[in-house]
């Protein structure tokens, strides 16, 4: 399509739409969308591109976007290059890279969503990149940002993380998201949460099934790697949370935790969190928690009700596995006006580990290590030289050591 304009005409409203089965698909300096009463938009096997001023867009109600392969061993790609812009007058509900609410991704494919063009692109309410394909061998979803812009919206950026009405379904086997950003702007938001379920940047965090179950669970699998740009985040960041696996590896670019009131959590739940910080600049007004968090430390909507639990969140498991490891660069948090915590094994199993010389490191605020035989917490400090010797954490605060805790020096 060259200097046209493309109408989804159904008016029915079901959640279908062209679909592309295989080959590719060049929009150029064109209108693609016009969606009439909310009808999706998928994009299938094969590749799809947007590119000059091409616009992908909706005027009538809030569909959303779904890019998902159709046979196993497929990849479905949808790009965006030069000016070309994901937007629209209403916007769009989600963007699913993996996943779609009509269509279940077959075993064993991928699906990505590339984001090359100068522009902003904005969703309504938010960009999950995760395949999901209940009790099955799961495909991978992958979102790709160079240039340009990224606002997901409200609900935030789920990575290999079960998001929203997701928690309350069974089986929920897990799929696998990843985000790679090496240019351009990605903005999370504050917001208010909604119906029990964390916002923000979720990396790994699993929809929990029965215990009867677990045997046949496959966990989420998160991944975040950032070699260049700059991320602003305003809301929370959890890192492999139920019973899931995140990773979140940052080796050059900034890195911004903006918001004092939403953490940044590593392994959460029963889940195991991986966090390296390599290279460029770190900022984090918020409380940091390795190893566990409590629940009343994450933002969720005020009821009567704790509806972390309502949907099936793992409350009462105390098993988390959290690793922060910085290995250079410069890592902030919080400020002298604003005094943030680091802690450590705060309800589960936490290890902080600096290694090399070449990291600056500041707390404005304390550094807890945690050790309790009540819900069996534990925690590590870990200091690995070079041939140059160590990096040291200044800590304007206390330093917290319970009994038991465990300092290493390598």
């Amino acid at each position: 399509l060259t200097n046209s304009v493309f109408r989804q005409t159904r008016t029915d409203g079901a959640s279908t739409s062209p679909r592309l089965k295989g080959g590719r698909l060049l929009v150029k300096d064109s209108v693609y969308g016009e969606s009439v009463k909310a009808g999706n938009f998928t994009f299938g096997s094969g590749e799809t591109v947007f590119s000059g001023t091409s616009t992908l867009t909706n005027s009538v109600g809030n569909p959303s976007v779904y890019v998902v392969a159709n046979k196993a061993g497929e990849t479905a790609r949808l790009s965006f290059r030069d000016h070309a812009r994901l937007s629209g007058w209403n916007f769009f509900d989600t963007v699913c890279v993996g996943r779609s609410s009509a269509v279940t991704a077959p075993a064993d494919t991928k699906a990505v969503l590339d984001f090359d063009a100068d522009v902003k692109q904005t969703t309504a309410y938010g960009t999950a990149a995760f395949s999901f394909t209940a009790g099955k061998p799961l495909g991978d979803g992958t979102i790709n940002i160079r240039n340009g812009w990224l606002n997901p919206g409200p609900r935030g950026l789920f990575l290999g993380a079960a998001e929203g009405s997701c928690y309350s379904r069974s089986p929920q086997s897990g799929g696998k998201g990843t985000l790679n950003m090496s240019g351009g702007a990605l903005t999370l938001q504050s917001t208010a949460v909604s119906e029990g379920f964390i916002l923000g940047l979720i990396v790994g965090d699993g929809a929990p099934v029965a215990a009867s179950a677990y045997e046949t669970y496959t966990p989420w699998e998160g991944r975040y790697n950032q070699t260049g740009g700059v991320v602003t985040n305003n809301c929370n960041l959890l890192v492999g949370g139920a019973r899931s696996f995140g990773w979140f590896t940052k080796t050059d670019g900034v890195y911004r935790q903006g918001s004092a009131g939403y953490p940044f959590i590593v392994g959460a739940a029963g889940g195991t969190g991986e966090c390296l910080l390599g290279g460029g600049m770190t900022e984090i007004m918020s409380h940091v928690f390795v190893g566990g968090v409590f629940t009343n430390e994450i933002p969720v909507w005020a009821s009567s009700t704790n509806w972390l639990a309502r949907y099936g969140w793992p409350v009462d498991n105390h098993t988390a596995v959290g690793t922060l490891t910085v290995t250079g660069g410069t890592v902030t948090i919080g400020t002298t006006a604003m005094k943030k915590n680091l802690n450590v094994g705060f309800d589960g199993t936490g290890t902080v580990a600096v290694e090399g010389a070449l990291a600056d490191i500041t707390l404005n605020g304390d550094l807890v290590l945690s050790n309790t035989t009540e819900t069996a917490t534990s925690s590590t400090l870990r200091f690995k030289l070079d041939a140059t010797g160590v990096a040291p954490i200044k800590v304007s605060g206390k330093v917290v050591n319970t009994a038991g805790t465990k300092i290493v020096v390598d």
